[in-house]
């Protein structure tokens, strides 16, 4: 299956809002839970939502791939705005509102070498020179994207300034089973200091890249209809 990119079906696309009601645990900081399916093959839609007080200050979700020693993979770990997947399609991301992001993580796909994932928010204009200090209303939303079904959610609100990212949570691996740790915690030195504490100090700059690459590239196709 690898380099073929998989179809996201109209079930992947299900917000927590309309996810099945009566089912799901809503979560505490540190509450650790298990989510993995009987069927090991399944896929998990991640939906990170978050608000800011300050108007038009969007937040987006990032998430780092992790190996076995917690460094995160060198060539397509970071998936963040401009890389929106991994090459064997096994995390994909997508931004269906302003205030929301989701990753489809395909449990099949995954590499065996992939032992945790970081799930982040980062302010849109990270990197800005005019510090804010904002508060941001957040919540992670773990749906089954085959059903449906709702599996946990976990509610929080993090310090969010412009030199800031807030880690929402953790998918990990424990023994055979597939793990969530909710953290909604800020990091201390934003993006940049956590791209780095995972040996990855250039991947925001790429991602950026790639990003304004990819705007400019569908502006011109635009204007050329």
């Amino acid at each position: 299956m690898e380099g073929v990119q998989p179809t996201i079906s109209v079930t992947s696309v299900i917000s927590a809002n309309s996810a099945t009601r009566h089912s799901g645990l809503e979560l505490i900081k540190g509450q650790r839970t298990k989510i993995s399916h009987e069927h090991q093959h399944f896929r998990l839609l991640v939906e990170i939502n978050g608000e800011t007080r300050a108007a038009g200050a969007n937040l987006e979700g990032a998430a780092l791939l992790l190996n076995k020693s917690g460094s995160c993979l060198p060539e397509d770990g970071f998936i963040y705005r401009g890389s929106r997947t991994n090459q064997d399609y096994s995390v994909l991301s997508y931004k269906p509102q302003p205030d929301k992001c989701h990753f489809i993580v395909d449990f099949g796909r995954l590499p065996d070498e992939i032992d945790r994932i970081v799930l982040a928010l980062i302010p849109a204009d990270e990197g800005a020179s005019s510090p804010m200090e904002r508060s941001a209303n957040a919540s992670v939303a773990l749906i089954d994207a085959d059903s449906g079904t709702l599996l946990v959610r976990f509610p929080f609100q993090a310090a969010c300034g412009r030199e800031s990212a807030v880690i929402a949570g953790e998918l990990y691996r424990y023994h055979s089973e597939w793990k969530f740790n909710p953290v909604g915690a800020g990091y201390p030195g934003g993006v940049k200091a956590l791209c780095k504490s995972y040996g990855i100090e250039n991947a925001l700059e790429d991602a950026e890249t790639a990003a304004a690459t990819e705007t400019v590239g569908f502006s011109e196709g635009s204007e050329n209809k």
